[in-house]
């Protein structure tokens, strides 16, 4: 129903060794404001096995691939604005990608706020969190590797979990 989402630590994918975050305050992602002024050229390095479609580049950054982006822009989903960054590959010194970090702008004061107020993703403190129909397009579009769904407790939304 409704998931937290997150890296797949167990998967051993990639992992961010060095970043240039263009002295851009990763703070501002929990503004709840679009950003105008995103610099061009954030770059984070990565190690690890290729094309996940998501990438802990830092505590505050999720870097998502392009195919991940494409499933939120077609559903229009609301809340969300994707900016560009540049994902060098370690092993071979090539760019891969394109990655995007979301600025997530429905700030949820809880998760059973966010899920009452019929949000399909939103973030509650550092938390990131997507509910069943956008995690199954997601899975239908084969764009999760590197991602892991942890389901989030009925007794946290304030619903009976007797049938869990």
């Amino acid at each position: 129903l409704l998931y937290h989402l997150g890296p797949d630590f167990g998967t051993k994918g990639l992992h961010c060794i060095k970043w240039d975050w263009k002295d851009f305050n990763e703070y501002r992602f929990y503004d709840g404001e679009w950003i105008d002024d995103w610099p061009d050229d954030i770059e984070f390095v990565v190690d690890g096995k290729p094309l996940d479609d998501l990438i802990l580049g830092g505590l505050h950054w999720l870097l998502y691939s392009e195919g991940m982006r494409q499933i939120f822009e077609q559903e229009k989903v609301p809340g969300v604005q994707f900016l560009p960054v540049k994902v060098l590959y370690a092993k071979t010194g090539n760019y891969i990608g394109p990655y995007w970090t979301p600025n997530i702008m429905l700030n949820a004061s809880s998760i059973k706020v966010g899920f009452d107020s019929g949000y399909e993703f939103f973030r509650q403190s550092t938390g990131t969190f997507i509910l069943d129909r956008l995690k199954r397009l997601l899975e239908k579009a084969k764009v999760t590797r590197g991602i892991y769904f942890n389901p989030v407790p009925m007794k946290l939304l304030g619903l009976d979990n007797s049938k869990e």
